[in-house]
């Protein structure tokens, strides 16, 4: 099923569609708008889960995460939830469905109806029967207005040149220091040629990986995103106080 993604401030942005493929669940995020490096999560009324950041491609941003089925029992989709699109270095951990943290939009103001005419009398030259007149229609009430879009932002164009990705990015010896967790720690300690940069409160670590062979931090897995750093594939974390989050 497809399903509308916003921002914070209740502007759609894109669109997500979810696909049941046997055990697993695939979600397809694709948005022909470029908000910046930004964050797809999820929201839900115990909290937020993060599928990763959409990468530019084909003229916006898309995305492509799948999840097993023991990974989406700590997802709850039965109830309502909302899929939004929100800057890469925000804390998510207070984000969870609430008015405050997820605004809806106001709604219009419905139109008042016109009063309806009032007969005029007859003329009375003669004495008439009496009768009652037939009361005048009542004007329809107008349409209401069409809710003003917002403008939407510049979207990039395939001709022009994509930015330096590898801006910023350092060599990381010691990728297993920036986890605290003991299973995770040892197994980032396995990978060479490992990147960091800075994000915001927290550091984002990138691993060399391919679809190929297996991944060493599988403990993890679903918690990165796919991302091409200089032309190679990498899966990006976001490391905060020693855990991906």
């Amino acid at each position: 099923m497809s399903y509308e993604v916003f921002t914070k401030e209740g502007i759609p942005v894109g669109t997500l569609d979810i696909t049941e493929k046997g055990p697993r669940t695939v979600f397809e995020f694709s948005s022909d708008r470029d908000p910046g490096v930004s964050r797809l999560v999820l929201v839900t009324a115990s909290g937020s889960f993060s599928l990763g950041i959409p990468t530019r491609r084909a003229g916006g941003l898309r995305l492509t995460k799948t999840l097993t089925r023991l990974a989406m029992a700590d997802i709850s989709l039965d109830g309502e939830w909302r899929a939004l699109l929100v800057p890469a270095g925000e804390d998510l951990s207070g984000l969870a469905l609430t008015p405050a943290a997820i605004p809806e939009p106001e709604p219009e103001p419905a139109a008042e109806p016109e009063p309806a005419a009032t007969p005029e009398p007859a003329e009375m030259s003669e004495p008439e029967p009496a009768c009652t007149p037939e009361p005048e229609p009542v004007p329809a009430s107008p349409p209401e207005p069409e809710t003003p879009r917002a403008p939407e932002p510049a979207i990039r164009r395939t001709s022009e040149p994509e930015p330096d990705v590898t801006d910023g990015w350092r060599q990381e010896d010691d990728p297993a220091r920036l986890f605290k967790n003991d299973v995770l720690a040892a197994s980032a300690g396995r990978i060479r040629g490992a990147l960091t940069k800075p994000d915001g409160d927290g550091t984002l670590v990138a691993f060399p990986w391919s679809p190929s062979t297996p991944f060493p931090m599988i403990e993890a897995f679903r918690l990165g995103s796919a991302v091409r750093i200089g032309g190679s594939e990498y899966i990006v974390f976001r490391v905060k106080n020693g855990e991906p989050v």
